[in-house]
């Protein structure tokens, strides 16, 4: 059996990576958070056939300390060359993934079982074939089936799982593709009969699942695509309903990042609605903005933190820390592979905190900001505040909110996009 170790930065890039090349009988896959657990890894279980780092984290070390690696694969942002390295653009993740099948050769034989968000099971009444979980017995693994094929899922079992910890669920390698189809049809199909916020929003938390497990194709998109078809419907809506829509969206039982991303939308599209220099093309870069401009910030807690200040005083581990400091250039990364988005969405989606690195929490927009990021980054700080609010139950005073937004957002070119928000209100 061959070792692959991967080292990159917890951008999606690795969950695609492990999901890929997991299913394969003669490759064990180790997944390094980090060049330090890269190199004791190395020491202590050995050295890997194959391995695949990224540029970031290849610059914490040298390249001599892998040169008894037989395989070596550098996936790059920027193009570069490094002699007897395979050097591969990260966003073509699936060229990565060929490169090292193709290394295994016709020792390339798929196992049994796959692995599956556990919690997708949550989104389905009966699955396509058995689901199991894995049990350790003396120290053996076991696959212990959990559900039948084509039986009703008992949810409260699938929440007692999800309780005690189960990330991953397991079905035979074959109804893979097939059993992730389903998924997304049965939700897709709920949600254009009946779009309620809820089936709405998880919609696109699955949709999301999706796209980080097996990236942009027909099954992981056609959630998301329905998602900004019906954001967009609620968007042509009438202004006067805007309210309702959002107390109707705060009292929802969707998803933090649903409601952030939604309610980021409507109100940005109103303020833009107001402005002279929009035009349709600006919608839809924000709608595609909104939904996944955070899409790599996989804990609820992580989307309230928008300042270096509030970072610091978090409870979050140091690799959480570190995802929040990346986190629009990881989703910048991500969504290189989604050759239908809007064009020039993804540099907004890199430089929503008015970094042009994406990289850090900068709080202070100017005057040199993008019209559309300054709009958008207005909306989501109002949006956020509000969430917080009502989560908290606390009373909402707009007025409050909106003082804070104008000490926080201190120039005269931003107040003018402040002062428009405030007319969604009527204040």
């Amino acid at each position: 059996m061959k070792k692959l170790y991967i080292c990159v930065k917890p951008d999606g890039l690795d969950n695609l990576l492990e999901m890929a090349l997991s299913g394969h009988s003669q490759l064990q896959v180790l997944l390094e958070k980090d060049t330090d657990s890269l190199i004791n890894t190395i020491n202590y279980i050995g050295t890997p056939d194959i391995l695949i780092i990224d540029d970031e984290n290849l610059r914490n070390t040298t390249t001599a300390e892998f040169e008894s690696i037989h395989t070596k694969i550098l996936v790059y942002e920027q193009k570069q060359f490094i002699e007897d390295w395979e050097c591969l653009d990260k966003a073509n993740w699936q060229q990565v993934t060929k490169r090292v099948l193709d290394d295994l050769g016709s020792e390339n034989q798929p196992t049994d079982y796959s692995t599956i968000p556990f919690h997708l099971l949550k989104n389905i009444n009966s699955p396509i074939c058995d689901v199991y979980i894995e049990i350790l017995k003396s120290g053996v693994s076991h696959k212990i089936k959990l559900f039948n094929k084509n039986e009703e899922i008992d949810q409260p079992t699938v929440e007692k799982y999800l309780d005690k910890g189960i990330v991953h669920g397991f079905i035979e390698t074959d109804n893979k593709e097939q059993f992730l189809n389903i998924i997304s049809n049965q939700l897709y199909s709920k949600m254009m009969d009946s779009p309620s916020e809820e089936i709405v929003g998880k919609s696109l938390d699955t949709a999301i699942t999706l796209l980080k497990e097996i990236g942009f194709n027909s099954t992981s998109t056609q959630l998301f695509d329905g998602v900004v078809e019906n954001i967009n419907k609620t968007l042509s809506q009438s202004k006067s309903k805007d309210l309702n829509l959002i107390k109707d969206l705060l009292e929802s039982k969707s998803s933090r990042y649903y409601k952030l991303a939604n309610l980021t939308s409507l109100l940005s599209m109103r303020v833009l609605q107001m402005s002279s220099w929009s035009s349709h093309i600006h919608q839809e870069i924000l709608v595609y903005t909104a939904l996944m401009a955070n899409v790599t910030l996989d804990k609820e807690e992580m989307l309230f933190i928008t300042d270096e200040e509030a970072l610091a005083k978090s409870s979050l581990s140091e690799e959480d820390k570190s995802n929040i400091i990346h986190h629009a250039q990881s989703a910048y990364n991500l969504v290189q592979s989604d050759k239908d988005k809007p064009a020039d969405a993804d540099m907004f989606i890199l430089e929503h905190h008015a970094s042009k690195s994406g990289i850090g929490l900068n709080t202070a927009l100017s005057s040199q900001n993008h019209k559309l990021t300054i709009v958008f980054r207005i909306c989501e700080d109002f949006t956020i505040e509000l969430l917080k609010l009502k989560e908290m139950d606390k009373h909402i005073k707009l007025d409050n909110i909106f003082k804070s937004l104008y000490e926080k957002h201190d120039k005269k070119i931003l107040h003018q996009t402040i002062d428009l928000l405030r007319k969604c209100f009527s204040l």
